[in-house]
């Protein structure tokens, strides 16, 4: 899957643009705890808009902020790493650190247990059999804090890609209509979020969102949440 990531970046460039509500949302419920310093996980960053969003939003506020943006694409981690550049933003916040890092799908998480404040999963936990779901999922919440939060975006069953390819397993499909659809696309319920891979965790924030599809001349309909751990 990791060369399939690269292909896609290679070919495509700079296909990613848009911040979803959650993620607009999720550094003032960061906030609330009332830290001074933050370390924050990007789980599957592509070329990194989350982070840089992110590390924006929260050291405008005056507080440290470290986030470490995992992804398998070293096409798109390069990418990434000239929008750090170009920006100056590390220069104007000192304390902000953003790492970008390449990090194999098929790996767990190389940190330690409770290393982080929050972590972002936005349109990256779908790209998976359900077993592997499952694994990243047991991981996100192995690596948080307790009482950390977890910014999630994932494909809805009620997305109308759903319909289409074909089935690998149930709610699993391959071939679907959309950029990546090459690859497997896992669609969820919100049942299966809160019941079966993040089971513990407490709603925060809740929305079955719409939204235009990139780069696909359908409406795309999302799970966004915000969780926390414990």
């Amino acid at each position: 899957m990791d060369k399939d990531w690269e292909k896609i970046y290679d070919e495509l460039d700079m296909v990613q643009r848009d911040i979803v509500p959650v993620v607009r949302e999720f550094p003032d419920y960061l906030l609330q705890q009332g830290k001074q310093a933050y370390v924050v996980l990007d789980h599957g960053c592509g070329m990194g808009k989350n982070a840089f969003f992110l590390t924006e939003a929260m050291s405008r506020h005056g507080v440290d902020v470290t986030v470490d943006a995992l992804d398998a694409s070293q096409g798109a981690l390069s990418i990434f790493q000239k929008v750090i550049e170009k920006s100056g933003l590390l220069k104007e916040r000192p304390r902000a650190w953003i790492n970008p890092r390449l990090h194999k799908a098929s790996h767990l998480f190389p940190f330690d247990d409770g290393r982080f404040d929050g972590v972002l999963s936005v349109m990256a936990l779908q790209h998976g059999l359900t077993s592997q779901i499952q694994e990243w999922s047991n991981d996100i919440a192995r690596v948080l804090s307790d009482g950390g939060l977890l910014c999630l975006a994932v494909a809805s069953t009620e997305d109308p890609r759903y319909a289409t390819g074909e089935e690998l397993e149930p709610g699993t499909r391959i071939h679907t209509r959309q950029l990546d659809g090459h690859i497997p696309h896992h669609f969820f319920t919100d049942k299966e979020i809160e019941g079966d891979l993040f089971p513990g965790f407490q709603v925060l924030y809740k929305k079955f969102q719409h939204r235009p599809a990139s780069k696909a001349d359908v409406e795309a309909r999302d799970w966004e949440y915000i969780l926390r751990k414990g």
